[in-house]
């Protein structure tokens, strides 16, 4: 007696990876201009890293398609490996970036902005205001008290 696992609709699947797909290269547009027209780095930035995520998203929707072929006589098994190899594919980029996304190790040195906000709901309702205490880059501070220091 196994316990039965239910088969995912490919078309539900298919559905929700097409509205993630869209959604991120939507918010990717949007961050995209609005770090143009505000000159933010961190908007452009971050428009990279959902360019990023929607070309993982995109493979896997590729993939998805690609597995729904029926088998032929050379692929027997069809192309349902081709889920797994996106999936591989997806992991192996996502590990070889770990390296810069963050990790603190020993001698590292982080930088650190210290921001003048008792919450973080604090931030959301004074949007656009200069919220900065101190700010460290590469170990040392640059901004202390909301001023740059010499």
């Amino acid at each position: 007696m196994g316990a039965a696992h239910p088969t995912p609709d490919p078309s539900v699947a298919s559905r929700r990876l097409k509205l993630a797909f869209g959604l991120c290269l939507a918010y990717m547009t949007v961050e995209l201009v609005g770090g143009f027209l505000a000159n933010s780095l961190a908007l452009l930035a971050d428009a990279g890293h959902m360019l990023a995520d929607a070309g993982s998203i995109g493979l896997a929707l590729f993939a998805a398609r690609l597995s729904l072929r029926p088998p032929s006589k050379k692929l027997t098994y069809g192309y349902h490996r081709a889920e797994i190899l996106a999936a591989t594919l997806n992991a192996a980029a996502a590990l070889g970036l770990a390296h810069r996304l963050g990790s603190l190790e020993v001698g590292k040195q982080a930088d650190l902005v210290v921001l003048d906000a008792p919450n973080p709901k604090h931030l959301v309702y004074h949007f656009g205001v200069n919220l900065v205490r101190h700010v460290v880059k590469k170990g040392r501070v640059v901004v202390r008290d909301g001023a740059l220091v010499a």
